[in-house]
């Protein structure tokens, strides 16, 4: 009976990083919209966010399994849930800082995003 209640609990949390997954992905699309109309940006620099949170992926695909192997599942999982929400934080952030930097900020918040989406899509 242990056994199918450790099964419930992993598929819930799988679902839960899969939710997550989704949450930081999707991010980057309503953020690009308010980029355009805040900053009078083209349409290439309003999707930077997006291909930021993609090039990271590039990146941090090696490392993502080597700290797999080195910490497990588990630990990679929570790091990877710590990165995410220092990369919304900065994307957040970005609404506070001043109108010549919040462009640059939301792209390292969005590169950051990206780091926690590779961790966690190599997690599940």
């Amino acid at each position: 009976m242990s056994n199918q209640k450790k099964q419930w609990g992993a598929i819930i949390v799988m679902f839960a990083l899969f939710a997550m997954i989704a949450f930081v992905t999707n991010l980057c699309a309503p953020m690009a919209i308010i980029l355009k109309n805040q900053f009078n940006v083209a349409d290439s620099l309003a999707t930077l966010g997006n291909m930021g949170n993609f090039i990271a992926y590039a990146i941090m695909g090696i490392p993502s399994g080597l700290l797999i192997q080195k910490l497990g599942y588990k630990k990679t999982a929570l790091l990877a849930i710590i990165v995410g929400i220092i990369g919304v934080g900065v994307q957040y952030a970005a609404g506070f800082a001043s109108p010549s930097a919040a462009f640059i900020v939301y792209l390292v918040g969005a590169f950051i995003a990206g780091f926690c989406m590779c961790m966690l899509n190599c997690v599940v």
